[in-house]
């Protein structure tokens, strides 16, 4: 096992016909909260599947799936169709950087922010 995997950190899995710029926001919001994040490509093209995925291999037990336009926020102990947070990847810098933010704020029990910009 690569010491990458072993590191807490929420995973992201990204259709991989998706490039990783749509998720630059993302990944600065997760970062202003302080929480590492590997970021992995796989063919599965519904976003709910890749999140529930991400979320069963993290060692956080988070996950964020990426396709067909949306973004997907999860946790090991939801059901696999069902989700957290989701935003669509067209929504705003500040839509994508709250969502980032908020996937952090999951892993550390802190209580969301800017719900209003999000379906949850």
């Amino acid at each position: 096992m690569s010491e990458d995997k072993r590191k807490p950190a929420i995973l992201i899995l990204l259709n991989s016909n998706l490039d990783e710029e749509i998720l630059t926001e993302v990944l600065h919001g997760i970062e202003e909260e302080g929480i590492p994040f590997r970021i992995k490509k796989d063919t599965l093209n519904n976003p709910f599947n890749l999140a529930y995925q991400a979320a069963l291999e993290s060692n956080l037990s988070v996950g964020i799936g990426c396709s067909n336009n949306e973004l997907i926020l999860t946790q090991r102990s939801i059901p696999q169709n069902n989700c957290i947070m989701k935003i669509k990847i067209t929504d705003s810098n500040e839509h994508k950087r709250s969502f980032g933010v908020n996937s952090a704020r999951l892993v550390k029990g802190n209580a969301f922010k800017d719900l209003e910009l999000m379906e949850v």
